[in-house]
């Protein structure tokens, strides 16, 4: 796992120093692209000038207690051919807890644009400011590769490879792997289904997920989405439902 973990860091030291001089500004697109739902994230970068608000809502049950997130904001916005990514945070009610997780910043940073697969690199930081119960107590990064691939005209693939660490204990860090397959439904305009497999690999015991949903865009500017998965180890279930929106 060590030697996974040093490859993956190469891996995306290589790539994120070829985005020093990023990819020209991908052009903004026709409908919403967000990042939401699912455990991973996606290649596109939203245009200049553009703000985008995403938020949800959820319910984690299972071993270790219940667990229900509100909020799930994140806020993003395309200056000068990057996006910058504003993590809010959310209200997190527990068995007998409630209180913020950790809020973050970061980055997406185009590495390709055209017609062929999209390519970008995501960057963000947590602050540790959040409630005692829910905080992690101190800063930690996370450096993830985002690719995604046009199959057909109705099936899309995106990947996600990333480190996650926190910044007192660099090589304590975990490895994530997310793979999303996404359908669009020919025969109902702006719906989409996806599954997909996020793993986490790090010093503790690996976690294995398993997740499915839809989205629907009634226009240019708005999606709905209801998403649900499972942590295969643990058996612990979530479902969860959101809403997106951009100004243009």
């Amino acid at each position: 796992m060590l030697v996974m973990r040093k490859a993956l860091v190469l891996l995306l030291s290589g790539a994120l120093l070829s985005s020093a001089t990023p990819a020209r500004a991908q052009e903004v697109a026709e409908t919403i692209v967000p990042d939401r739902p699912g455990l991973g994230d996606g290649a596109h970068v939203v245009g200049a000038g553009v703000v985008q608000v995403e938020v949800g809502v959820e319910a984690a049950i299972g071993s270790g207690g219940d667990v229900f997130t509100f909020g799930q904001s994140l806020v993003r916005y395309g200056v000068g051919g990057i996006e910058i990514r504003i993590f809010p945070g959310s209200v997190l009610i527990a068995d007998d807890e409630r209180g913020a997780p950790d809020p973050g910043v970061g980055l997406k940073v185009p590495l390709s644009t055209g017609d062929g697969p999209l390519f970008s690199a995501v960057l963000s930081t947590t602050l540790p400011v959040g409630s005692a119960a829910f905080s992690a107590g101190e800063a930690s990064g996370a450096a993830t590769l985002v690719a995604e691939f046009t199959l057909s005209d109705a099936l899309g693939l995106a990947l996600n490879a990333g480190y996650g660490f926190p910044f007192a204990h660099v090589d304590d860090g975990a490895v994530s792997f997310v793979v999303t397959p996404g359908l669009s439904v020919a025969s109902v305009d702006g719906l989409g289904l996806y599954a997909g497999y996020a793993g986490s690999y790090g010093p503790g015991d690996d976690e294995h997920f398993a997740e499915a949903g839809v989205v629907y865009v009634p226009d240019a500017d708005k999606q709905w989405d209801l998403n649900w998965g499972i942590e295969t180890g643990s058996r612990r279930w979530f479902l969860g439902v959101g809403f997106s929106y951009r100004w243009r």
